[in-house]
Parts: C-alpha cells; structure tokens; sequence
C-alpha cells in the first residue's frame, strides 16, 4: 500500500512539474497574440529551445475546438466502437475506465468508496448507450475523477446530469496538487440541491447562492462553467444560460491552471453523468 501511495504521489509531483514548466515557458513567449491553445504538459527532457518550439507549435494548433470529451459509452455515441467493452464495460465500477479516448491525461478515477461505486450503467442515458450512475452513503462519499492534457488559460467544462428523487451532488473544477483532498484543490463549483435548485459557491459571500435555475428529478440538463486561470475568475451555465451573478464569482482556491473535473455525490440517492466535455472558452463572449 506504501509503495503504491508513493508511486501515486510521484505521478502527481511530475504532472505538477509540468504544468509549472509550461506556465514558465508561456511567459517566456510573450510575442505570441493568443495562446489560449498551448500545451502547457511539455516534454521534461526537452531542451529550452525544444519546449520553447513545443509550446510554439501548440499556440497555432490548439486554439479553440474541444480538448476531451468522454461519453461512458461501448457501441455507440461518443468514442463508441465495435470493439466489445471499449472504451467502456457497462456493470462495473468507471475506475480506470475510458483508455482510448482522446486528449485526456489518463482513465476516470473513483474516489471513495468500494468497488460498486459509480458504475458505467445504461439504466439512464443522455447520449450513446452509457452513464455513470453515482452515489454514496453516510460514511464514504464517492466521486469520479480526471486530468486532460492540454491545459489552457480559459477553459469550459460541460457535464450532463440527471437526478433522481431528492438526490444531490456537486461538479467541481480542481487542480492537481499533492495531498488530494477535494477542498484543497477545487477552485470553482456547482451543487444541486434536495429539492432541485442549482446553486454555486460564491467566495465574497463565502456560501452558496443560489442561481435562480432548477430541475426536475429524471430529466437531463446540461451544467457548464467556464473558468479564467488568468483573471481567477468564473461563471455558470444551465443549458447555456449564464447565471447572472450579483457579483464576479472569483475562485474559491487561487490557482494559475485548472486540470481536473471531479463529480461528486452528496448523500445515498443516485445521479447519473454522461457527456463530459472539455473544450476552449472564447474569454468574456463564451456562453453569453
């Protein structure tokens, strides 16, 4: 078990590592116009003047268009395919599922929680022929869990949830960091309530606020933020309606990247997450 802990803390020291190294090699390319698109994951063993052309060639090639996007499906609907069980096995936990699909940094991690936690399901589906249903208990909470690639200042995460009767959960947009802990590393999140109303974490206020939008058990809607590392800055959307906040929504945990979407359970009732997509924001015009 200490083995693995430490091999687990490694990974994590090295993909900070990284991030560190682009965000410097960002600054040192100030001619560049626009790098919403850089790959800020550079190659450790790269020289200065090859990760400097890394990060080059990333500012033309990734400007805008989606980074990742995962659909909890096998046959059909996002990254389905023919091939049995791939990327994903309906029955069994989403941990370590999701190998294959593009530009994600690794597979969907189950955080808590024993083995039958947040099972790929097909009870509900938004799109293809997969979901995630989550849920936890009084003792252990559970939650899902990924890194995408290519980390960019302005980013927009968009989930699709479902919820059954009185059931809760939370969609956080985290960094990594040593420790591991949600808290420490979540800079901006969304909570669906009991009784369906959508609320965010307003950091000025320090609580949550509500959003004025709600849902309906058993129904699909979407839940967007888009995130702004440069100005530590935030918004929501619900069914790319922006939240008119009384106030900027500023991130609760200061943070120069964002690399993470973590999906939470709140309580024994179930949800359902399907669709997750990551993707370029346009900065101050997404969404609006």
């Amino acid at each position: 078990m200490r083995e693995k802990k430490a091999e687990s803390q490694k990974l994590v020291a090295a993909r900070v590592h990284r991030v560190v190294a682009g965000l410097f090699m960002l600054g040192a390319l100030g001619s560049c116009s626009n790098t919403e698109g850089v790959n800020f994951d550079l190659p450790e063993k790269a020289g200065k003047a090859g990760s400097v052309r890394a990060v080059e060639n990333r500012v033309m090639a990734g400007q805008g268009g989606i980074l990742a996007e995962s659909g909890f499906n096998d046959q059909s609907g996002i990254h389905g395919n023919p091939v049995p069980n791939s990327p994903f096995a309906f029955g069994i936990t989403v941990d370590k599922q999701g190998i294959g699909e593009a530009g994600w940094d690794m597979p969907w991690q189950r955080l808590g929680g024993p083995d039958d936690r947040a099972p790929v399901s097909t009870e509900y589906v938004y799109e293809g022929d997969g979901a995630v249903k989550l849920f936890a208990d009084n003792v252990f909470g559970t939650s899902l869990e990924r890194a995408w690639t290519r980390i960019v200042p302005q980013v927009r995460i968009d989930v699709y949830v479902l919820v059954r009767p009185a059931a809760e959960m939370m969609g956080n947009a985290v960094h990594t960091a040593a420790g591991g802990e949600i808290a420490a590393r979540r800079v901006a999140y969304w909570h669906i309530a009991g009784n369906g109303e959508v609320r965010v974490f307003d950091k000025v206020a320090q609580r949550e606020i509500p959003t004025g939008f709600s849902t309906l058990p058993n129904e699909w809607n979407k839940y967007s933020m888009i995130l702004d590392s440069e100005a530590q800055t935030w918004r929501f959307l619900f069914n790319d309606k922006p939240f008119e906040s009384p106030r900027v929504l500023v991130y609760i945990t200061p943070s120069n990247f964002v690399d993470r979407v973590n999906l939470s359970a709140v309580g024994t009732l179930t949800t359902y997450v399907d669709a997750v997509r990551i993707s370029v924001a346009r900065k101050e015009t997404d969404g609006k």
